[in-house]
């Protein structure tokens, strides 16, 4: 995942199909640059504008570009994530946990919030000295969630007790459906008060 290592450019490639698993020649690549703000979204978005061209390009040009196909180089090989790569962990700090929201994006990460998992989707931070434990709800408002992380404060602005499989409508800022939801759901005892 770009966003995960901090590539500065990712790429898309044609390649010619054999027999074995991803062996075959390389007729066309395209790479693009990857910047620090990037997130999940905007990479997806780079990836098919990058595919969109490539098909161009090879449809444009196949013969010679079947003619003139070059062997593949070491190639790099992602697993479908897991629940442990989504997770994410207080202890880090501000930038290794904004990194992960922003590498998942929509897909979600979970987060565990006084022993509740919570879906996130979008995330701010800011790094703040304090002496406040690691994963600590520091405030709440609405459905934001500041939680204390090794060298600051997370907000956690988007989620979810529902995971990504779950169909949901974003609705916030609004007190009484947020008292209504905190008693409902037990999210009360998320933020260790009454709702």
């Amino acid at each position: 995942m770009p966003i995960l290592e901090r590539a500065s450019t990712w790429g898309v490639s044609c390649h010619k199909v054999e027999q074995d698993f991803d062996v075959g020649d390389v007729l066309k690549n395209i790479e693009f640059r990857i910047s620090a703000d990037d997130d999940h979204d905007s990479v997806d978005l780079k990836i098919q504008l990058a595919n969109q061209r490539l098909a161009g390009e090879v449809a444009d040009r196949f013969v010679e570009l079947w003619d003139r196909a070059r062997p593949q180089g070491e190639g790099s090989y992602y697993p479908l994530w897991s629940d442990q790569d989504r997770s994410l962990d207080f202890s880090h700090t501000v930038a290794q946990i904004l990194c992960r929201v922003r590498a998942f994006g929509p897909v979600e990460c979970l987060a565990r919030v006084n022993n509740v998992t919570l879906f996130v989707r979008r995330a701010v931070g800011w790094v703040e000295s304090h002496r406040v434990v690691a994963g600590t709800v520091v405030y709440a408002n609405g459905l934001s969630l500041v939680v204390a992380v090794a060298d600051g404060f997370v907000a956690l602005t988007e989620w979810s007790l529902l995971g990504p499989e779950g169909v949901t409508g974003t609705y916030r800022r609004r007190r009484p459906l947020w008292r209504t939801v905190a008693r409902r759901s037990g999210l009360a005892g998320i933020l260790g008060g009454s709702g």
